[in-house]
């Protein structure tokens, strides 16, 4: 998809953007270089682009990127975020290697186990209940690159832990236990006959809260492989700094914010990585093998959807939720509107918040009445 725009001013955030320069955005998969609204001429690759892009595991390293010459050649830029991941927004941690200390980037190849092939993660969900009165459909304001912002995930490779109370990202083993409760069953999708599964760091963190509150049976952890924490804030800023430039810019139903949101999908989708049954994962033109992130942003959105609605039943008990959709989607209805939006939420938390602009992370705007 090639995106054709002006630049009507500077851009603020360190790039080249010169006013009245035509700039084009092409999203196509390939990850390379990003660098928000960056204008990139056409020349040639840049110096040391076509590096070795295969690192072996543990490389902490620049890995190159084997997509520049391609962009080059195409012609027009890329809107790349994955690659400012690894280039410009690495989530670094500090260790001390032989009496060294140093800020290290994370692994960014690590042999991930086979576990990780059983992992049950949610990309939305679809749930409803009946109820014939007037609704209105909140939009969680992005929702994915919230989640990115706010997840915990391994800094390096997944080490086997085992059972055990470990409160550290990566994946674990959990019993299956039936929803008796009002919503949907916080373990997501559960197929009968299913005793136990693998689940991401997130969700289990949201049994574990429904374990202690004695609303779950149990969240003990039979097996699990876990890591160091990190967080991708930093990248996930950058991107919100896209999102919102295309949103004040060029308004929602433009081929800008559309652009940025393909990308972001894209570079989550190329991370995670495709897995075929029997086959060992792949990574198709991708220079970030951790599935175990991309599984574990997706969960962090679906679980964050769902602690809203049951903040929303708990503030409004007499209007609980109507319906879930998605990641971003929540549709309660019209007489907790106003309930929700002025009650704080359990343990003194601030009420929903409601941003018309939907620029703002962790809020939501009203999609429409139903």
């Amino acid at each position: 998809m090639t995106v054709d725009y002006s630049a009507e001013a500077p851009c603020e955030f360190d790039c080249n953007h010169v006013t009245g320069i035509s700039t084009r955005v092409r999203v196509d998969g390939v990850p390379g270089h990003f660098g928000c609204w960056e204008r990139k001429q056409a020349a040639g690759p840049v110096e040391g682009d076509q590096g070795d892009a295969g690192p072996v595991e543990g490389d902490q390293g620049d890995q190159g990127d084997q997509g520049d010459a391609e962009a080059a050649e195409a012609g027009p830029e890329t809107l790349r975020f994955l690659a400012d991941l690894e280039k410009r927004f690495a989530p670094k941690r500090r260790s001390t290697i032989k009496g060294r200390t140093a800020m290290n980037p994370p692994y960014w190849r690590p042999t991930l186990p086979g576990a990780m092939e059983l992992v049950r993660s949610s990309s939305g969900w679809s749930w409803s209940r009946e109820y014939a009165g007037a609704t209105v459909t909140l939009d969680r304001s992005g929702a994915w690159i919230s989640a990115a912002s706010s997840v915990d995930v391994a800094h390096g490779k997944l080490e086997h832990t085992g059972p055990g109370d470990h409160r550290r990202p990566g994946i674990y083993k959990v019993a299956v236990y039936p929803w008796n409760g009002d919503g949907p069953n916080p373990l997501g999708h559960v197929v009968e006959g299913e005793s136990e599964v693998w689940v991401t760091w997130p969700r289990f963190s949201l049994l574990v809260e429904l374990a202690e509150a004695n609303r779950w049976p149990d969240a003990v952890c039979v097996d699990s492989w876990t890591g160091d924490p990190v967080r991708l804030r930093d990248w996930a800023t950058h991107v919100n700094a896209a999102r919102t430039e295309a949103i004040e810019r060029h308004g929602r139903d433009s081929d800008e914010y559309n652009a940025v949101k393909v990308a972001f999908s894209q570079a989550v989708t190329l991370m995670t990585g495709k897995s075929t049954p029997g086959q060992p994962r792949t990574y198709p033109k991708s220079p970030v093998h951790r599935a175990d992130w991309g599984y574990s942003i997706q969960d962090q959105g679906a679980v964050t959807l769902w602690r809203w609605q049951d903040d929303c039943r708990a503030v409004a008990p007499e209007f609980p939720p109507v319906a879930m959709r998605s990641v971003d989607e929540l549709v309660i209805p019209s007489e907790a509107l106003p309930i929700v939006t002025t009650k704080e939420r359990p343990g003194g938390r601030k009420p929903l918040q409601i941003d018309p602009t939907g620029t703002k992370l962790g809020t939501f705007k009203v999609k429409g009445d139903e």
